[in-house]
């Protein structure tokens, strides 16, 4: 699983999970075209390393919603049917390009709590409930 692998770093990170053998599962917010182009380069890495049968799912998911996050860690659950799950990489951010400078104090508070819920509460939540098959992963 792979959360925020539309471009730069994430991209980079998720063709060489591909390289590397991994099948990945990757989720945009708001750029689902550069999501998908991220698919398409993570199947190709997969085919040029020997690792043909790799694939790359796509979904949409806004992780200041951790209703929506547990959700979908739960449908990564029924995906892996019973099969360890190797890695999960959270690589979003909640970076707005806010003015915080400029910024009052109600403006700051939201900015900070979407920031809270996008980089560490739903990537808690998801892991905590994806540890049932990254454990045996480990093993």
């Amino acid at each position: 699983m792979c959360v925020g692998y539309v471009h730069r770093v994430g991209r980079a990170i998720a063709v060489e999970l591909a390289r590397s053998g991994l099948g990945v599962a990757l989720t945009y917010r708001t750029r689902e075209a550069e999501c998908r182009e991220t698919a398409r380069l993570v199947v190709e890495a997969g085919r040029e390393a020997g690792n043909g049968l790799l694939g790359a799912s796509v979904d949409q998911l806004d992780l200041a919603d951790v209703a929506a996050s547990t959700a979908f860690a739960r449908t990564l659950l029924a995906r892996a049917e019973g099969r360890p799950l190797d890695v999960v990489v959270h690589n979003a951010s909640a970076y707005d390009g806010h003015d915080f400078a400029a910024s009052d104090g109600d403006a700051l508070a939201r900015a900070t709590e979407r920031a809270h819920r996008v980089e560490v509460l739903s990537p808690l939540v998801a892991a905590a409930l994806l540890a049932v098959v990254l454990l045996p992963s480990a093993a």
